[in-house]
């Protein structure tokens, strides 16, 4: 399936070091989405050690958590 984010949300995402593997077939680094609470927050497993110099990468507690853009749009559209 070919995932397609509006131009507008990648050229937003202005900090993504990981060059938008997200977006191309086998999805390289992209986390599992674990929960999307009713704040719209993302909390993720990741496949990968996460980067901590990451942008978009938090920790609530002890929860991994993700603000990127492209990766929130998506599992809202995809469930990915």
């Amino acid at each position: 399936m070919r995932l397609q984010i509006s131009d507008r949300l990648v050229n937003a995402t202005t900090h993504c070091e990981n060059g938008f593997s997200c977006l191309k077939e086998g999805r390289g680094h992209c986390c599992h989405v674990v929960e999307l609470d009713p704040q719209g927050t993302l909390y993720v497993e990741c496949n990968k050690p996460v980067n901590p110099h990451c942008y978009y990468s938090y920790h609530l507690g002890n929860k991994p958590a993700c603000t990127c853009p492209v990766r929130k749009e998506l599992y809202l559209k995809y469930k990915v």
